[in-house]
């Protein structure tokens, strides 16, 4: 039983993660407009 539990372990952790890609300029530009400019104002 517990070489069985360290065997699926293992496979779990042998996974190849993804990647998407993201629009990094439309993120920024969503917090600006959250922000509502104060950033601007600052400096």
């Amino acid at each position: 039983m517990i070489l069985n539990d360290l065997l699926r372990i293992s496979t779990v952790t042998h996974v190849t993660p993804t990647y998407k890609r993201i629009d990094l300029q439309k993120i920024v530009d969503n917090i600006s407009n959250i922000v509502g400019g104060t950033h601007k104002k600052k400096g």
